[in-house]
Formats: C-alpha cells, sequence, structure tokens
C-alpha cells in the first residue's frame, strides 16, 4: 500500500497548489474527552465509554424522524430543505434535524467487512454532550454545534470509532475543524480531510464537509489501519457530498457513490454532466484496478488543446529507488545512440528524494536532452521524450496516443480540486512563459477525474513543459504534458 500522506511529500521544482489545507494549531482535539489520544467521548480500545445522549438501534433499526423529540429534554428536530441525491430518490440529509446523521454512518458490511458494535448513541441536547464527552463539550457548543452521532465499528479485533457533528452552519463546521487540527497532519483524499500521525499508537482522522463536521479513531497504527481509517473517511463524504443515500442501500452499480455514469442531467449533486457520463463509464472501464493509474495528456502549447492522451495502469510497485526507476526507463526506451543520453538517469535528478508522485530525470546538453518519468508509486515509465538542437525532439513514450474525446467542463465534488497537489517542470529552462496551471486545470476539468474517483482516488499532477526544441523557444512545436495520477489504496 502507499501511505496517503504521500500527498503532501511535495517536490520543490515550480510547485504549486491548486488549494491548500490550513495546519494551524491552537489546542489537541480530545481535550477533556475521556481520552486525549482519542475522538471526544470515544475512548480508543481498552478505555470506558463515555455516556449520555439518546442511543438507537444500529442501522437496520428504525431511526428517529424529523418532528421527534430526540434525548432526554433534547430539542425537538425539525424538517428543512430535501436534498435530491444520485437517483433522484429524496434523502435526509436536508434535514436540519439530527436523525440525518443517521444516513452518513455507513452500513455494515459496506466498507470492507466492519460491522456497527453497541448502537449509535444520538445527541441533540448540551447536557447529552456534557454527559458523553464533559471538559470537552463547551468547543463545539461555542461553535453552533446542533447534534452528533456516535458509533463504533469492527473487525476482528480492530475497531473504529465514528463521531459526526451537525454543526448547524458551513462556517461553523470549517470553524471547529480549524481550531482542532493537529499540530502535524497529511491530507487523504477529501474534502479538507486529513490524518493525524502523532498518536502512539492508534490514528485520528478529521474532515468537514458543508455543516459536518467528522472525527474517526482506529485503534491500531499500520499500514492497514491507515488504510481503513481513509476508506471510512471517504465513504462518508461520498455519503453527505451525494445527498446520503438511504442507510443500508448499495451504492449503484458497483459505484463507490462518486458519480452516477448512467445520469443525464448535470444538476444532481455530485453527478457527471450528460456529455460526459459516457467518456466517464469509458475511462472506468479502461482503468478500474487495484492498484494505481497515470493518465499521461499531452497538450498544444499555444491552445492548450488535448492532442491525444493514455492510461498506464499497475498494481502498486512494493519497492521504488532512483536506481529501479533509472533501470525501468532505459528498459522501456531506446534513446538515440551516440548523443549521451543514455542512461537517460545519469543526468540532473528532478525530485525529493523519494518523490511521492513521479520520478523525473532531464538530462539536457549543447545538441540533445531527453525527460523520462516514471510513476513513484507503480515503478512504470509514464513519459520519455528528447529535446534538439535546430530540430524538434520527439516523444519516445508512450509509443500510440488515444485521440478520442476526453470531455471538457465535467461536473465534479466541489471538493475535488483542492485534493489535487500539482508540480511543474519547465524544461525550456525558463525561455517560456509557462502557462502551467491553466494546462493543468484543463485535464481536471475533463471526465478522468471523475472517472478515477467513481473507483478510486484522485492524488496528484506533475506538468511538464516539453519544448521539443534546444535554443530559442519555439511555441508552434512545444507541448505540455500533464501526468495525472489516481489509484485505489490496497
Amino acid at each position: 500500500m502507499k501511505e496517503a500522506h504521500s500527498l503532501l511529500s511535495l517536490l520543490p521544482i515550480g510547485y504549486f497548489v491548486l488549494a491548500s489545507l490550513g495546519c494551524t494549531k491552537t489546542d489537541a482535539l480530545g481535550a477533556g474527552g475521556n481520552d486525549d489520544s482519542g475522538v471526544d467521548g470515544i475512548a480508543p480500545s481498552g478505555g470506558s465509554t463515555g455516556t449520555g445522549g439518546t442511543t438507537v438501534p444500529a442501522l437496520g433499526g428504525t431511526p428517529l424522524t424529523g418532528g421527534t423529540t430526540a434525548g432526554s429534554g433534547g430539542s425537538t428536530a425539525t424538517v428543512g430543505t430535501t436534498a435530491t441525491p444520485l437517483g433522484g430518490t429524496p434523502s435526509t440529509c436536508g434535514m436540519t434535524g439530527s436523525s440525518s446523521l443517521l444516513d452518513m454512518l455507513p452500513p455494515d458490511n459496506e466498507v470492507d467487512t466492519w460491522v456497527q458494535t453497541g448502537g449509535v448513541s444520538l445527541i441533540t441536547d448540551q447536557t447529552g454532550l456534557y454527559s458523553r464527552i464533559d471538559g470537552g463539550a463547551p468547543k463545539y457548543i461555542d461553535r453552533g454545534w446542533v447534534s452528533s452521532a456516535y458509533v463504533n465499528y469492527s473487525q476482528g479485533s480492530r475497531t473504529i470509532q465514528v463521531a459526526i457533528h451537525d454543526m448547524g452552519t458551513v462556517a461553523n463546521a470549517q470553524a471547529i475543524y480549524n481550531y482542532a487540527l493537529p499540530a502535524k497532519s497529511f491530507a487523504i483524499p477529501g474534502p479538507n480531510a486529513v490524518v493525524d500521525p502523532g498518536l502512539a499508537s492508534a490514528y485520528a482522522a478529521y474532515a468537514y464537509l458543508d455543516r459536518f463536521y467528522i472525527e474517526l479513531n482506529i485503534s491500531e497504527k499500520d499500514d492497514a489501519a491507515l488504510t481503513s481509517i481513509e476508506l471510512f473517511m471517504k465513504d462518508i463524504l461520498d455519503r453527505i457530498s451525494n445527498g446520503c443515500p438511504d442507510a443500508g442501500s448499495a451504492p449503484d452499480s458497483g459505484s463507490d457513490g462518486n458519480v452516477s455514469t448512467g445520469g443525464t442531467d448535470g444538476a444532481e449533486t455530485g453527478g457527471v454532466s450528460g456529455d460526459c457520463s459516457a467518456i466517464v463509464s469509458d475511462i472506468v472501464k479502461q482503468t478500474q484496478i487495484i492498484g494505481t493509474c497515470t493518465a499521461v495528456v499531452r497538450l498544444d502549447y499555444a491552445s492548450l488543446r488535448i492532442l491525444g492522451h493514455k492510461f498506464i495502469c499497475g498494481k502498486y510497485a512494493q519497492t521504488t529507488t532512483e536506481t529501479s526507476a533509472c533501470d525501468t526507463a532505459n528498459a522501456d526506451v531506446t534513446f538515440p545512440s551516440g548523443v549521451g543520453l543514455s542512461p537517460i538517469c545519469g543526468g540532473t535528478p528532478t525530485y525529493a528524494s523519494p518523490p511521492t508522485d513521479e520520478w523525473l530525470f532531464s538530462k539536457p546538453s549543447s545538441d540533445f536532452g531527453g525527460i523520462a518519468a516514471v510513476s513513484a508509486r507503480s515503478g512504470l515509465t509514464v513519459f520519455a521524450g528528447t529535446t534538439y538542437w535546430a530540430g524538434t525532439g520527439e516523444i519516445l513514450f508512450p509509443s500510440a496516443w488515444d485521440t478520442s474525446d476526453l470531455g471538457s467542463g465535467c461536473s465534479r465534488p466541489d471538493w475535488l480540486d483542492a485534493t489535487i497537489r500539482v508540480r511543474s517542470l519547465d524544461l525550456s529552462e525558463g525561455q517560456a512563459t509557462a502557462q502551467m496551471t491553466q494546462a493543468a486545470a484543463v485535464v481536471i476539468a475533463t471526465a478522468i477525474p471523475p472517472a478515477f474517483e467513481y473507483w478510486g482516488y484522485v492524488f496528484d499532477a506533475v506538468v511538464l513543459l516539453y519544448p521539443r526544441t534546444i535554443g530559442a523557444f519555439d511555441p508552434s512545436k512545444a507541448e505540455y504534458i500533464v501526468l495525472l495520477n489516481g489509484g485505489w489504496l490496497e
């Protein structure tokens, strides 16, 4: 498994970010709870679980409905605007009542083989919250808290503790998220979602979306635990983003709920516009894998028109080092002999060690130059080409390109752009006015991101300004090469 925290191990070469997460810290999350290393009110394995609030049956039982008074002395849940999720079925996710929190909890076996244990504790009044987390309650209440749902999930001896808080407004949810961010964290796929790696024997994850703030804690600290907590967070965020499908219902046609490939109405929340849905479906068929994929996309330098693309997918490599990446590039690509390009990795490495996206080897010279890119996740070569003086370099890898339409302006979750980290490398040696952000934006607006999100995640991207020439820059020959990386975390 490739750890998701690699998303923040960014490289210092022409790096830019489409959007970033703040990581300031003013207080430790968990203060006043039963155990400061866990979610407020939920003790890590071996501790005692806080009491208070109203316990309702696990999903599959009878949830509270809008208009029913919940909890001892609690406030009455009221029905707000009904949201329409994928497929057009009304959902309670748009309700201001606390019953909508139940729809956000994954049913048994939706996330791998995790199942609920002990029922859901639904809290709708301040007394119940104080009973649950004692001194930890004020930081929520002071920021507009409305209600909370607490529940444990088990898989064998492992436990994931889930707390979802309705904070009333987006601003309130963001406020508690910013207040509670740990001093060190790394981003995971999802809107405003991070993991705290600083706990001694557990992982904790935090996120907010819309008016909801989510806290997760898993009782172990290894690759399997990290994968599980990421999948749980993604499932919950997807349920919020897509209108909270009814509890216990299965995703459509094996989808994780991100997109509906059969939809024709671009207005559906989290859906894909009719113009892109067929393209998304086709890309899913080409790329879906328990592993990782790189979409290699060529764009004309001047117009940013897409010239072709190629999907290169494979299993995660057990180890990918500079030496192995070098060997792979030279095995896959035959660079011209006698011009000093072979081995390509004898040149100046253009990455931090190790990179999280691609190993990039650039070898400029007075007359001939070259570039090779090898995926740090799969260990596969994804791009290689030459640059010439008084001539035009050639793309050597991939050797064939797909020119079918990738779509444009394709609908995707609002948060997606903010999670894609992009870095750039200008091979024209600074002669051109590089529009790296625009090139990346063109590719991110295609059907590729929603297709990757259909079966996995979108991780990051690398943009290369590939001039093909050495010496005076010739915009008529130059191209942008965008490497958009995605995959499923094993």
